[in-house]
């Protein structure tokens, strides 16, 4: 599974300029919510959702898909695939 950084900018992906951090094209992130876990995929500028195929150019657009009202995308709901084995917050790839 990729790492949050391993693609130059520019490559694809998605680029979260507030925190920093470049998700590259195929990264994967998931999320649990009212016991239904709901997948995305970084792709050209956009979250795509496994589920619909929708897709969203922000975390928080991809975020109020799924749940009712505002939540920080940045506070742990959002985890994503370590290299090894444990599911990590998000909020680990941020500088």
């Amino acid at each position: 599974s990729p790492v949050a950084d391993s693609e130059p900018l520019g490559s694809g992906g998605v680029y979260d300029v507030r925190n920093e951090v470049h998700f590259p094209r195929g990264f994967r992130v998931l999320r649990n919510y009212k016991r239904k876990e709901y997948t995305a995929i970084a792709g050209d500028g956009v979250w795509v959702r496994e589920d619909t195929g929708k897709s969203y150019p922000t975390l928080n657009q991809l975020n109020a898909s799924i749940t009712a009202g505002n939540e920080n995308v940045w506070n742990g709901n959002w985890k994503y695939q370590a290299h090894d084995g444990p599911l990590r917050p998000i909020s680990e790839l941020r500088p």
